[in-house]
């Protein structure tokens, strides 16, 4: 598994990740990284995280509430959560303009 790991590493590096971050930065007012882990898995409406949610690549049906969403769909709202969480113990910290930022993103991010 090591020689699949170092292909799978160098297909990510060869990308330019790192190079497209540094334009967003440099570009955008805020850049939020979120990270990935468990946004596949995790239910959107009741938060349960289970690998077996995620029937197929399409389909996501939560073995706790029953929710059954797009499983691509459930998983952008995950990580629009995560960063919304971000944005606001940021807002927080700065103590600047923090409810008018946080209306901003839900208004730019609420579900249709």
């Amino acid at each position: 598994m090591v020689a699949q790991k170092a292909g799978t590493n160098r297909v990510i590096l060869d990308t330019g990740w790192t190079a497209l971050k540094g334009m967003l930065e440099y570009k955008a007012a805020n850049v939020i990284v979120v990270p990935a882990m468990n946004t596949s898995r995790k239910c959107h409406e009741c938060g349960a995280v289970e690998a077996a949610n995620r029937r197929t690549r399409d389909d996501f049906t939560c073995l706790a509430c029953g929710h059954a969403a797009h499983a691509d769909l459930n998983a952008a709202r995950n990580i629009r959560d995560k960063a919304l969480g971000r944005l606001v113990a940021v807002d927080e910290a700065s103590g600047i303009g923090a409810s008018a930022r946080r209306a901003a993103f839900a208004l730019a991010t609420s579900d249709p």
